[in-house]
């Protein structure tokens, strides 16, 4: 198995003497203070603590968090900081709105931010030098669009950059090296278009296509290329487990170990060097599953949602991933659902080690990351 520790180490020092006393002469003829003493510590461990790499009393575990002021599906979402923004999607009535929603991971709280230039649900967002990229979309009556709004974090407020060359929605989106890469999507079929935009000079460049047409499909990010999971053909019957990766580097694609749910409506987030990917959607119901993908390594199933949906969004934030939104019934339907998911193996770990060295007592704080895996089944 394999393991990356990046350890720092803060040295604390306390010195403890065995103990003193200290003889209080009176100035009058009286009896003598008893002798006054610090208590002596206890003989400490000379060697390292058990503890050090026991494992936390949770592995993984679900939250539920604060809900969602509008419920909707269909959702876009991308996260700044501390801050998830929840972008666009489909009311309870089948429509698009332009709502946008910014969730505080830090207060548990939601605030309301500009409005969206245009009601779109099916758009996709991206994140990059504290701005929000949403691309693509359908507008009601299901007319897809070519559309791209910049919003600024810092000014609260939205514009329009060159629009996509192709019209599409239920797209994926993610930024790699200062470049937009718009992957797929549909226009009432599953597209296999591949687009970049360099926010630089405001121009789009026609990709390589990729290798499998689908939509409703998601994708993250990991060591400089964009590994692209899921999705379906259209129809929810034709739901994919499909696993491509693009590297721009060399312009090409390469097809992966396919996931093992196949589904198509679901949402991804990379955390601790490895893809989570949540949800979906078939005929007969809406997914729950919670599956990581590992490069090199392959798929793992882990704890599921407790809420299962289509249509949501995912963004990871420190040690944990939040899912947000979406539908808990196949088709049309809307929640306000904030779930967060922990898995311990990928976040920071700590150990303490208290020794005595001539009289000198020292403790030692470690901070270890560990990329280690721990198959989880559901």
């Amino acid at each position: 198995m394999k393991r990356l520790y990046i350890a720092i180490i803060f040295l604390m020092v306390f010195v403890i003497p065995a103990s003193f006393s200290q003889q209080i002469v009176p100035p009058q003829p009286e009896p003598p203070s008893p002798p006054f003493q610090l208590p002596i510590e206890p003989p400490k461990q000379q060697f390292p603590s058990q503890d050090l790499f026991a494992a936390p009393p949770t592995t993984e575990r679900w939250d539920s968090l604060e809900p969602m002021p509008t419920r909707r599906t269909e959702v876009a979402v991308a996260s700044i900081g501390e801050k998830i923004y929840v972008i666009a999607g489909m009311n309870k009535e089948g429509r698009a709105i332009d709502t946008v929603e910014v969730y505080d991971t830090i207060t548990n709280t939601w605030m309301r931010v500009s409005s969206l230039p245009a009601k779109l649900h099916h758009v996709t967002a991206a994140s990059y030098a504290s701005e929000i990229y949403a691309v693509g979309g359908i507008r009601d009556g299901w007319i897809e669009t070519d559309s791209l709004f910049i919003y600024s974090q810092e000014n609260d407020s939205w514009r329009e950059a060159t629009n996509m060359p192709t019209k599409r929605g239920a797209l994926t989106a993610q930024f790699i090296d200062g470049v937009l890469y718009a992957v797929g999507g549909s226009t009432r079929i599953a597209m296999d278009t591949n687009e970049a935009y360099n926010p630089e000079t405001d121009f789009w460049e026609k990709k390589t296509l990729m290798l499998t047409a689908r939509d409703h499909l998601t994708s993250a990010v990991l060591g400089g290329k964009m590994y692209v999971i899921g999705g379906r053909s259209i129809s929810l019957a034709t739901n994919l487990g499909t696993n491509e990766v693009y590297d721009p580097a060399t312009d090409s694609w390469t097809s992966l170990e396919s996931m093992p749910t196949p589904r198509g409506g679901i949402a991804a987030a990379e955390i601790g060097g490895s893809i989570f990917v949540f949800g979906g959607e078939q005929t007969s119901g809406t997914f729950s599953e919670n599956e990581q993908y590992i490069p090199n390594e392959g798929w793992f199933s882990h704890k599921s949602m407790p809420t299962s949906r289509h249509g949501l969004g995912a963004a990871a934030v420190d040690d944990r991933i939040y899912v947000i939104g979406g539908g808990v019934a196949p088709g049309l339907s809307v929640s306000n659902v904030n779930e967060s998911y922990y898995n311990a193996n990928f976040v920071p770990e700590f150990g303490v080690l208290s020794f005595v060295v001539l009289g000198v007592s020292f403790t030692l704080v470690v901070i270890l990351y560990s990329s280690r895996r721990i198959t989880m089944q559901n």
